[in-house]
């Protein structure tokens, strides 16, 4: 009867050890699984709006925009500014690891990046590469209603994407303003044109409380006086003295390295 007793134990012990794995097994999986559809979800919600990119062959757009990459990936989309100087978004690169990082354009010839510069009051980064002897031009953006396109670097097929339909509105924070253009990750560091010149450059998805901007006279926004929203947000390039991102959060739409 003691061994009996032992033996029924003993079944007792592996049934509960087996049922605690099988659980754990599921429990895992459930986690697994949540997370990557968590994750589909969060590549799907950075496209703001409706994906209406559309790939371009204009000469003027893939000998000027292109890509910063990491480590030979393509992380964030990146445009001539000057002779020899590129220009992205800040948190788009690291200073202390530069020599991890490259320009290319559509060629895909990797282009060292020597000299970076980060401005923490408009939140961009100049980069000094050799052989960028075509640039954009600058010019200010006085008004959200005029047409603008994000000219983006798609890493899925090597392309540069433009994007013109969309809405542009200032915001209470001097230099920065919201648009609805679709951007994805990669996205950020894309030079937003206005009749061909820089007007701004698209950084990423800043998240504010709507305070009742549509009644500044530039503004066409119609919005409630306070509500969490996400925003595509870009700072101009003109008028930098004005400008002071320092201390405004914003999420970058970039590769995780």
């Amino acid at each position: 009867m003691q061994n009996q007793s032992k033996n029924q134990n003993k079944n007792y012990n592996q049934n509960e050890n087996y049922f605690k794995f099988k659980f754990k097994f599921v429990f895992m999986s459930m986690i697994t699984l949540f997370i990557f559809v968590l994750s589909s979800l969060a590549l799907h919600a950075a496209i703001i709006g409706e994906d209406d990119r559309v790939a371009t062959n204009d000469y003027e757009l893939t000998k000027k925009v292109g890509s910063i990459l990491y480590q030979g990936r393509a992380i964030c989309t990146a445009f001539a500014s000057s002779k020899n100087h590129v220009t992205t978004a800040a948190g788009c690169v690291d200073e202390q690891n530069l020599r991890d990082y490259t320009f290319a354009f559509s060629d895909k010839k990797e282009r060292k990046i020597q000299k970076l510069r980060i401005n923490k009051k408009t939140k961009l980064a100049v980069m000094f590469v050799d052989g960028i002897n075509e640039f954009f031009s600058s010019s200010k953006l006085e008004d959200g209603r005029q047409i603008v396109s994000v000219v983006t670097y798609r890493d899925s097929d090597n392309s540069i994407v433009k994007s013109e339909i969309g809405e542009v509105w200032f915001t209470p924070v001097s230099g920065l303003f919201y648009h609805t253009h679709s951007t994805d990750l990669g996205s950020a560091g894309a030079p937003i044109l206005q009749n061909g010149k820089i007007v701004a450059v698209h950084l990423g998805i800043a998240k504010y409380k709507k305070y009742a901007e549509n009644t500044r006279a530039d503004s066409h926004a119609t919005l409630s006086l306070k509500e969490n929203i996400n925003y595509n947000t870009a700072v101009r390039v003109s008028d930098v003295k004005d400008i002071d991102l320092e201390n405004v959060a914003i999420n970058y739409e970039k590769a995780v390295q």
